[in-house]
């Protein structure tokens, strides 16, 4: 778990890119979930558009796949956001808890996880948004804004026996030496230890 949560420190304070001029005066501009008022959240039209409105940093929310890969996505489960009972209608398990029905993202493979429609419960004009890995928006979001991740639920992964150190970050790997002195040149902040 370290190894993970260090690296997604890393990454995200080698992402900053040049401050924008609320960050001078004092302000910054946090897109939470991405430009979630606007477009769906935790689609890279989301991500966008948070960009255009010159966001300081984009926020994205992590979760973890059956494959273990990244993915954009703020709640355990995929039914609130995507389309998953249709596609999946017989894949839910009951959360002992509410004894809801829930189709958590952790019981999903990212080649199914990417046949879901992510935008369509915002409005039918964002119909066929995805949700995307962490890679994906890394690579979405470059030096254009800084990258503000969160793992969720980890205790969720601790009782599935998921070690979060072996999650996959591809894009971390691709980040060489001269990449990073490139970026490290453009932070806004200080990163912490």
């Amino acid at each position: 778990m370290r190894t993970l949560c260090s690296s997604l420190i890393a990454i995200s304070c080698l992402m900053m890119a040049a401050p924008h001029a609320d960050m001078a005066a004092g302000k910054t501009l946090i897109a939470h979930r991405g430009a979630s008022a606007y477009a769906p959240e935790h689609t890279l039209a989301s991500y966008r558009l948070a960009m255009q409105q010159k966001a300081d940093f984009v926020e994205q929310d992590l979760a973890v796949t059956k494959d273990l890969v990244l993915i954009c996505l703020h709640d355990e489960s995929l039914e609130r956001t995507t389309n998953v009972e249709e596609l999946f209608p017989d894949r839910a398990v009951v959360d002992p808890a509410t004894g809801r029905k829930q189709w958590l993202a952790v019981d999903f493979t990212l080649a199914e996880i990417k046949q879901l429609d992510a935008g369509s419960w915002f409005d039918g004009r964002f119909a066929g948004e995805r949700i995307p890995t962490w890679e994906e928006a890394v690579t979405l979001v470059g030096t254009a804004a800084g990258l503000y991740p969160e793992l969720k639920t980890p205790a969720l992964y601790r009782a599935r026996g998921i070690d979060r150190t072996g999650v996959r970050c591809p894009g971390a790997a691709r980040a060489g030496p001269a990449a990073r002195r490139a970026r490290q040149a453009s932070l806004r902040t200080p990163c912490g230890p």
